[in-house]
């Protein structure tokens, strides 16, 4: 018969190191944003030269406007996602930081 068992992780992992789930957490949450960030700014930095390079063909200016759409919804969302993160840890009472 097995008996549960309280383990205390902090002091297992030493004093210079700090265990938090919600640390964990916020600091993943944090690059992920900050990589979708710059992909959509990298898009939209993209999407600018194509159509500078266009000229008057009108279907690769689409493209480029496109490619700028794509990039300004994609900065959208990516703000809309910070935002309810930041809502989640307002209304729940949690200690998510994003850094």
């Amino acid at each position: 018969m097995l008996l549960a068992q309280e383990v205390d992780i902090k002091s297992n992992l030493g004093t210079n190191m700090q265990f938090d789930i919600g640390t964990l957490i916020g600091r993943f949450a944090g690059v992920g944003l900050l990589i979708a960030a710059l992909a959509a700014f990298a898009y939209m930095v993209y999407g600018g030269v194509q159509w500078t390079l266009a000229g008057t063909d009108k279907g690769k200016t689409e493209g480029a406007r496109n490619a700028i759409t794509q990039g300004i919804v994609g900065l959208g969302i990516t703000a809309a996602v910070f935002a309810a993160f930041r809502l989640i840890n307002f209304f729940f009472g949690l200690q998510i930081n994003i850094n």
